[in-house]
């Protein structure tokens, strides 16, 4: 890899991975008012896939910020990624806060939800909050030998699998869980890295049938909460998402893929808002839409298109605010990097 040349199949395998949150999104949600029943099983088999490579596609590139000092860190990733998790936060306790409730679930956020915030981060927007964290520990972590920090990271992600840890907040679980993954990234990233160039055709193909296999399989007998069990699951995940994000980085065509990986930030942030709303709307008519199986079978694949380009359109429509997308700063800093969210 030379100097200075951006390494695009990592952009795509972001692309991937905001793709894939969405259209997870765009399942559960639906599924309260009883549609897209078929799409559910699928969803949940793939519960091992999209936060672990979601993790690690965030930590590909932080090695070089967590080399920092903690207050050029602060600068540079932490402040930003917490003022944002704390005003979309607050955006959606706005926009939600008297929102019905969708089928089974429950929209809006109490009052008490906003003012614990930090103890238990709100549901939509705690990915942020998680990479702020991240950067922290990491940091504070950064002077122990690599395999001591994965293995304190692993053993906390079992132990919240196991029901050994449990927050009774699920963002709070997931967080304890995907931790690993963005270590992994940060200190085996390189490696990862240095070996895309070797990847051919049929990598992806055999790390995508190890992955699936093994997802049915502990599906089939129940076992996904043993130990280890989930952790060897995301491990095939990630070495899979990321030998696919190198394959597919040669073809011209998902070049759309790539750029969308350079914006996931937005994407991840808005589309929350998108596919609620449409669920909303669709609600009156859920009955209908279940009747007809074609409808009912494509909602989330139009779901999912509607909720990443909207964002997308949001982002220029609100370019010249700012505050929505970063921290504001009382002046110009030279030492702010841009930091893309994958998730």
């Amino acid at each position: 890899m030379l100097p200075g040349v951006r390494e695009d199949w990592v952009d795509l395998a972001k692309g991937i991975a905001i793709v894939l949150v969405v259209s997870f999104h765009a399942v559960v949600f639906p599924a309260s008012l009883g549609l897209v029943q078929e799409w559910r099983d699928l969803a949940a088999l793939l519960d091992t896939f999209r936060m672990p490579f979601f993790f690690f596609t965030s930590g590909l590139f932080a090695a070089k910020a967590l080399r920092a000092s903690l207050g050029a860190l602060w600068r540079t990733r932490v402040a930003r990624l917490l003022w944002l998790f704390v005003l979309w936060s607050v955006i959606w306790f706005a926009a939600f806060y008297a929102a019905p409730p969708l089928g089974t679930s429950r929209i809006g956020q109490r009052p008490d939800e906003l003012v614990l915030l930090f103890l238990s981060p709100n549901q939509n927007t705690w990915y942020v909050y998680a990479l702020a964290l991240y950067f922290l520990l990491a940091w504070a972590l950064r002077r122990l030998p690599t395999a001591l920090q994965i293995g304190l990271a692993a053993a906390l992600a079992v132990a919240f699998d196991v029901g050994l840890l449990d927050a009774t907040n699920g963002a709070v679980d997931r967080m304890g869980r995907g931790f690993v993954w963005f270590l992994v990234a940060v200190h085996l990233g390189p490696r990862v890295r240095a070996l895309a160039p070797r990847v051919r055709w049929w990598h992806p193909l055999l790390a995508l049938t190890m992955y699936g296999s093994a997802a049915m399989l502990v599906d089939l007998n129940g076992v996904k909460d043993a130990p280890f069990v989930r952790l060897t699951l995301a491990a095939l995940a990630v070495l899979a998402g990321c030998a696919l994000a190198v394959a597919l980085s040669r073809v011209a065509a998902l070049d759309w893929l790539r750029a969308l990986g350079r914006r996931t930030l937005e994407v991840y942030l808005v589309h929350f808002y998108v596919i609620l709303g449409l669920c909303l709307l669709l609600a009156p008519v859920a009955a209908r839409i279940a009747e007809s199986r074609v409808l009912d079978l494509t909602l989330p694949l139009l779901l999912t298109a509607v909720a990443v380009l909207v964002p997308l359109g949001v982002r220029r429509l609100t370019r010249r605010l700012t505050w929505l997308w970063d921290r504001p700063h009382l002046a110009p800093r030279e030492d702010m990097e841009v930091v893309t969210v994958s998730g």
